[in-house]
């Protein structure tokens, strides 16, 4: 209703809210003096004459004006050194041992071919053992081995998952956090890699990479409704997906009747990098639950990570290494000529005869090494693929 000018205790205009504030000028109380008021008595809301007559014929500008997110800028550094880094130590690698002769696209290279002069004999990938010789104790392995990588085709693969995913993290959060996600993603990579793969070499950032790659799942679970373009995101993380997926499978062709099982094995440091990101993006990530949930959700997160290294942790601490999928521990195999048996396996093993036909042979010590080494026909390059159905028969 119009007052006019009666009743003029001090208000103020309730237009200081619109755009650009009141058109009267008025911008708090005791400045209203010769306004003309007019007021809603059931919503104790005033507006002076000028914010009134405009706010009737509905100009666009009087609508409140709403806080416009703080959206951060930040320079994507950390994402930028880290690609230059593992890229520069693989060149390198490769050019200066470029004289053999070797495929340069698929040449295994980096940091570790640097300290040691080759991959088989280096002190950086991630490895647990190699000829029952431990290494678990050194440490540093579970994350330097980030940057040694397997292929020029390895390579890009980190390089892409680090710039789709990694670089929009360091954007809004900033480099520090995108430190912590990346060694926990390489650390978790390596705790999965020993639970199902044991007995190979790991090298490689993928596990790191794949880590934001899982945030940004935890993100559209946590926030599906509220996502602009959740379809378009979320066909680039399911294509992000295949893609890793697929490229492994290239890589391990020919394929074989152990294919699957190979793959698997191979994709164990992703699936712990997947995990862990998937896991601290549901603990720290924003998300649209009510309080309560939200609270429940995090603590999960948090208990499941701190469970997931506390396991891993544990099975890394039993000797000689074993996998989940092969829980028949041994830290030596190799082909061997044996007439006798099929396959062989203990430190107690009977002395090798005769030459005969070349068997499957593992061993937990070094008392059953220097048994079989006379009759050791190759070093195996893929432990648990050929011989699968030959170890069920070993008396361990």
């Amino acid at each position: 209703m119009a007052l006019g000018r009666t009743r003029d205790n001090g208000w103020s205009c309730d237009g200081r809210a619109f755009r650009g504030g009141c058109k009267s000028g008025i911008t708090g109380r005791n400045q209203s003096y010769g306004v003309n008021r007019w007021r809603c008595e059931i919503c104790d809301y005033d507006l002076c004459e000028q914010c009134y007559w405009l706010c009737c014929e509905g100009i666009e500008e009087l609508e409140p004006e709403r806080p416009k997110p703080q959206v951060k800028n930040n320079p994507p550094i950390v994402v930028v050194c880290q690609c230059f880094i593992i890229v520069v130590l693989w060149l390198v690698s490769v050019l200066r041992d470029s004289s053999d002769g070797e495929d340069f696209a698929s040449r295994s290279a980096g940091l570790e071919e640097l300290t040691k002069g080759g991959v088989s004999a280096g002190i950086t990938t991630f490895v647990l053992y190699r000829d029952c010789i431990d290494f678990r104790l050194q440490v540093w392995r579970w994350l330097s081995y980030q940057y040694t990588h397997n292929s020029l085709v390895h390579i890009c693969g980190s390089f892409v998952l680090m710039v789709l995913f990694a670089a929009p993290v360091e954007a809004y959060h900033g480099g520090t956090l995108v430190i912590l996600i990346l060694n926990l993603g390489v650390l978790a990579g390596a705790c999965g890699h020993s639970l199902l793969n044991a007995h190979e070499e790991l090298a490689g950032l993928s596990a790191g990479g794949v880590a934001f790659l899982g945030m940004h799942i935890s993100h559209m679970i946590l926030n599906f409704r509220h996502t602009r373009f959740r379809c378009g995101k979320l066909l680039v993380l399911s294509l992000a997906l295949a893609a890793d997926v697929g490229f492994t499978a290239w890589f391990l062709r020919p394929v074989g009747p152990h294919f699957g099982s190979r793959l698997g094995r191979s994709l164990a440091d992703r699936l712990g990098g997947l995990l862990v990101g998937l896991l601290l993006g549901l603990a720290f990530g924003r998300n649209s639950l009510r309080k309560c949930s939200s609270a429940v959700v995090k603590a999960s997160a948090l208990l499941l990570i701190l469970a997931f290294f506390a396991f891993g942790i544990f099975w890394i601490s039993q000797w000689p290494p074993r996998t989940l999928l092969y829980p028949e521990p041994f830290c030596w195999s190799r082909w061997a000529y044996n007439s006798s048996s099929s396959s062989s396996s203990a430190s107690s093993a009977p002395t090798p005869p005769p030459q005969g036909a070349a068997q499957c042979v593992r061993c937990r010590d070094q008392a059953c090494i220097a048994l079989w080494s006379p009759r050791v026909r190759a070093a195996r390059d893929d432990v648990g693929i050929e011989c699968d159905e030959g170890w069920t028969d070993s008396p361990l």
